[in-house]
């Protein structure tokens, strides 16, 4: 494990994170980048909520300042194009085997994996106003991902990368110490196999739970019955 220093947000990080990777890669053996994830994001929003919970208070249904609105933004969906921007070249180098490989090498295609939020189904349903530019923000991911898995898989695209959106539902972590139910460990196992399947991996999964029940199943009642009745939900 290597780590690399990398604020999303910040131009001057993106080159250098770039150009430290490709070195890495050829210092140990002219590997080829298999995975992006992307697992930054910010959630003030529900910093908020947590901190007024643990006072005992209500948390109220009001929208923040718009700063905090630039401020997730600019990390959860600008962050992440920014970086795809600068990591794409290296996704998609030729994905050949390597010299003396035996006949059965299975290559694994290059992946973009994001890490977006059961939220992005029930936008407005968690924290009403108070939570709206975060559920917005993976709203938008989902979308990216979307419009991104399309385009790079096209028949134009001779160098194909998938692109993969795990939704988790309430994970244990400091962001969510009120709400948690699911070990990080899930989310990890999810972007494992997104990364290590053979054929292309789907383009949404899932990980965890929501009040005891399958995010998966959550997800698909909110995206896919009528608003007339998830509104009422």
């Amino acid at each position: 494990l290597i780590p690399i220093l990398l604020d999303v947000t910040n131009d001057d990080h993106v080159g250098p994170a770039v150009k430290r990777v490709t070195t890495l890669l050829q210092q140990h053996g002219n590997l080829r980048l298999v995975a992006l994830i992307h697992n930054a994001a910010t959630n003030p929003e529900g910093q908020v909520m947590t901190q007024t919970l643990a006072m005992q208070q209500d948390v109220q249904n009001e929208l923040s300042p718009l700063s905090i609105a630039t401020q997730v933004l600019e990390t959860n969906v600008v962050g992440v194009a920014r970086v795809t921007q600068a990591f794409l070249p290296l996704l998609q180098q030729p994905t050949t085997a390597p010299p003396l490989s035996p006949p059965a090498t299975v290559i694994i295609p290059s992946r973009i994996i994001h890490i977006g939020s059961y939220l992005s189904s029930i936008p407005g349903r968690a924290g009403g106003l108070s939570h709206l530019y975060y559920e917005t923000s993976k709203r938008a991911l989902e979308g990216w991902s979307d419009g991104l898995r399309r385009s790079l898989s096209s028949p134009n695209q001779n160098n194909k990368v998938q692109v993969t959106l795990i939704k988790p539902g309430n994970i244990a972590t400091d962001m969510n110490p009120h709400y948690g139910e699911s070990s990080p460990r899930v989310v990890s196992e999810t972007i494992y196999r997104a990364i290590m399947t053979r054929g292309a991996p789907p383009p949404r999964m899932y990980a965890g739970t929501v009040k005891g029940l399958s995010t998966e199943w959550i997800c698909w009642i909110f995206d896919t019955w009528p608003t007339w009745i998830t509104d009422r939900m």
